[in-house]
């Protein structure tokens, strides 16, 4: 009888520090938890954040090469990153703390049991009992469970370096847009004028094959042929968005590899078919390719653009976000606030790839006459599906599979009844 009070004032003793140790637990527990879904809430909009601006300017990538923004892009993404890189710090911190806490109070319950055991005092004269040693045994053995896994991180850490080692190892490959030393500011005054150009990608068979050419300062040359003919790489040469395999380009009569990507870029204005906005507001758009520009400034450039109009109809009119790419614009909106956008940026020399393409009537008339304002007085090459709008340049030039196959104005090309009149004549009957 002595035995089984004992036995019973010893389950009672064990079960009153365990209850009352268990608040403890719950409230430590709680406050951890607490801070720890935070942290991964906090985690997952950043990284969703930083997914999306990755997604957002790879899309953009030629626009921020040729408007010579990579270094504040670069200074904008470490930022960025390294916001998410202490968010999940933060977060394992607090992800790794709740095993420990919860190995700590069973080591405490533990020691209080092993406490209660042999102190005279709780238990009586005659110490612990054999039923109650081997629940301590029981209570031990389950502690070797987070052992067991701990004594894995090492083989896990082992993986995570080697994948580090990988990434780490793309990130130092070297880059190959670098200037190099002794090139200068770009200047541009007279014209500029390609020889015997060619261009292929890797071992492929050339896109462009001996291209000659001769552009004075303030023409318009358009740039026509059947898709795949090397209009769009023609006019990323200029810019250094490519390099020739063969032949040069100048200048001014000086080889553009000469000067700084960065200067040459500063010289010219892209409005592309594909129009690229960022996840910014309608003032963040127009202002990208001229930093820090006046808010009148702005103003008139939406204006010359055909886009203040829309623009004021905008829930907060210039500072309202377009969303990712700027979704929540029409194709002729996109396109007008690109324009704004070069129209801001003022360069001597204009690049427009298809910009009127996929139009409806009433956008492209809007954006044909933005596009005529932005033209004035600027050397601009004119890439284009639609002959109908190029008849008035200076000089045409018409590529086949990469050659240069004719060249002139419209009505010297009309009567050769060449290549040119037969794309002519063939969008006229569609």
């Amino acid at each position: 009888m002595y035995a089984n009070s004992n036995a019973r004032r010893f389950l009672r003793t064990l079960t009153l520090l365990t209850v009352a140790t268990a608040p403890l637990l719950v409230l430590g527990m709680r406050v951890l938890l607490k801070r720890l879904r935070q942290h991964s809430k906090e985690r997952a909009r950043e990284r969703g954040e930083l997914t999306g601006t990755v997604a957002e300017r790879l899309g953009a990538i030629r626009l921020i090469r040729t408007y010579g923004a990579e270094d504040e892009e670069a200074r904008s993404f470490r930022v960025q990153s390294d916001r998410y890189r202490k968010r999940v710090v933060r977060t394992q911190r607090f992800s790794s703390l709740t095993g420990p806490v919860t190995e700590l109070f069973g080591g405490v319950v533990l020691i209080l049991i092993v406490w209660a055991g042999i102190w005279p005092g709780v238990v009586g004269p005659t110490g612990i009992s054999p039923q109650a040693l081997i629940v301590f045994i029981i209570a031990a053995l389950r502690m070797m469970s987070p052992i067991k896994s701990l004594s894995q991180y090492p083989a896990q850490l082992a993986v995570a370096l080697a994948s580090a080692e990988r990434v780490f190892d793309l990130l130092d490959t070297p880059v190959d847009e670098r200037d190099q030393p002794g090139e200068r500011e770009a200047v541009f005054r007279e014209g500029i004028r390609y020889e015997g150009v060619t261009f292929r990608y890797g071992t492929d068979e050339p896109v462009l094959r001996d291209i000659s050419i001769e552009v004075p300062r303030g023409s318009i040359v358009a740039i026509v042929g059947p898709s795949g003919a090397g209009k769009s790489t023609l006019v990323d040469l200029l810019p250094r968005l490519q390099e020739p395999t063969t032949g040069r380009i100048l200048m001014d009569g000086t080889p553009i590899t000469e000067f700084t990507r960065r200067s040459l870029r500063r010289l010219m204005g892209v409005v592309s078919q594909e129009t690229v906005l960022l996840n910014d507001t309608v003032r963040g758009n127009i202002a990208y390719g001229r930093p820090g520009a006046s808010m009148p400034d702005i103003e008139a450039a939406a204006r010359a653009a055909n886009a203040a109009e829309f623009i004021a109809q905008l829930p907060e009119g210039y500072q309202t976000e377009l969303g990712e790419r700027g979704t929540r614009l029409s194709g002729g909106q996109r396109q007008r606030i690109a324009i704004a956008r070069a129209l801001l940026r003022d360069p001597p020399i204009l690049i427009l790839d298809e910009a009127t393409s996929s139009l409806d009537t009433e956008s492209e008339r809007l954006v044909q006459q933005a596009i005529e304002r932005l033209m004035r007085d600027r050397t601009v090459f004119v890439i284009a599906h639609r002959l109908s709008t190029v008849r008035d340049a200076g000089q045409i030039l018409v590529l086949d599979a990469g050659l240069l196959v004719e060249r002139g104005t419209h009505e010297e090309l009309y009567r050769r009844n060449g290549l040119y009149r037969r794309l002519y004549d063939l969008q006229l009957r569609d």
